[in-house]
């Protein structure tokens, strides 16, 4: 009996010590993932709202004000490549929901999608080059860095 009451002593000098540590671990992980300001960027269709919404999310609020002016002063440009991004997309999407399943219609799909981006990179390249162009070199350092913290850039 007294062996028993010595090894649940041992395992509590032992467990307690423990349970706290992790406790305390647990707890830091938590305030620190509350801690975290990382928004939430939109996702859909649209990559025109994409691009924006990553630029508020990172950028100072100056930055990111001059940005956006900037980029949608050219809306005319590339409005139309951005519908058939968005539309394409969709299409996409309904293909390979569709029941039957289509390979060949799912297929077309895709392509059209590759094409309406290609389409989409070249209306809004120099565009997007100029609104970078407004930003400051520490908001470009920060857009970098979170892309790079991410793991969708990587530049040595």
């Amino acid at each position: 009996m007294v062996q028993t009451q010595d090894g649940t002593r041992k395992w509590l000098r032992i467990a307690l010590p423990v349970s706290l540590v992790l406790n305390m671990f647990l707890l830091a992980f938590l305030g620190g993932q509350m801690l975290r300001v990382t928004p939430e960027v939109q996702r859909g269709d649209d990559p025109l709202a994409r691009i924006l919404a990553v630029a508020e999310a990172t950028l100072p609020a100056s930055d990111a004000r001059l940005f956006r002016q900037s980029l949608l002063k050219e809306e005319p440009r590339y409005a139309r490549a951005v519908r058939k991004v968005t539309e394409a997309r969709q299409e996409m999407l309904k293909q390979m929901s569709a029941d039957p399943y289509d390979p060949v219609a799912t297929l077309a799909a895709l392509s059209a999608t590759q094409s309406a981006w290609t389409e989409f990179m070249d209306a809004i390249g120099g565009p997007l080059v100029d609104a970078i162009g407004q930003i400051s070199p520490e908001g470009r350092r920060t857009v970098v860095a979170d892309q790079k913290a991410k793991g969708i850039l990587r530049v040595p």
